[in-house]
C-alpha cells in the first residue's frame, strides 16, 4: 500500500463539527480535478454535478477515488443518487461517523433537565440562542447552504 492508497489522514484528526465542511471540500476538490479545473472554488457545494459538467465516465471515477481517500467503499451510483457534492458529503459522513440524530437528541434531553435549574436571566440567554438555533435549522429547509 502506498501513501496514496491511504485514507485521508486530516480527516481522522478534525473535530466531529468540521468533518462534514471538510468533506464537502474534498469532494469539490476531487470534482474540479475530474471537470478539468483547478479552482475548486467553481464547484460549488449545492450545484449538481450534471451541471458542472461531469460526465458519465467522470462520475464513475469520482466514487472510486473518493473511497480510496477516506477508506470506504462508496457505491457506483453515488453521483446519480446523491447528486451535489454537498449530498455526496452527507453520505460519506453518514458512512464513516454515523448518523448524528440520536446523539443529538440526548443533548436536548440533557439540556432540558439542566434548563430547569437555570434562572430567570440564564433562562432569557438560554432561549435566545435555542430561537437562532431554530432559525438556522428552519433555513436549512430550503436547500443546503454553500460551503465555501
Amino acid at each position: 500500500m502506498t501513501a496514496a492508497d491511504l485514507p485521508d489522514v486530516i480527516l481522522t484528526t478534525l473535530a466531529p463539527e468540521d468533518r462534514y465542511a471538510y468533506l464537502v471540500g474534498l469532494v469539490r476538490v476531487e470534482t474540479a480535478i475530474l471537470i478539468g479545473r483547478t479552482d475548486p472554488g467553481v464547484v460549488l457545494a449545492g450545484t449538481a454535478f450534471a451541471d458542472l459538467g461531469l460526465t458519465s465516465v467522470q462520475a464513475a471515477v469520482l466514487p472510486r477515488r473518493l473511497a480510496r481517500l477516506t477508506g470506504i467503499p462508496l457505491p457506483a451510483g453515488l453521483v446519480a443518487d446523491h447528486p451535489t457534492p454537498a449530498a455526496a458529503a452527507a453520505l460519506i459522513h453518514d458512512e464513516l461517523f454515523g448518523d448524528p440524530l440520536p446523539d443529538l437528541l440526548a443533548t436536548i434531553d440533557a439540556l432540558r433537565s439542566a434548563a430547569g435549574r437555570l434562572g430567570a436571566g440564564g433562562r432569557g440567554r438560554l432561549v435566545a440562542r435555542l430561537h437562532d438555533l431554530l432559525t438556522d435549522l428552519d433555513d436549512t429547509r430550503h436547500g443546503p447552504r454553500e460551503a465555501t
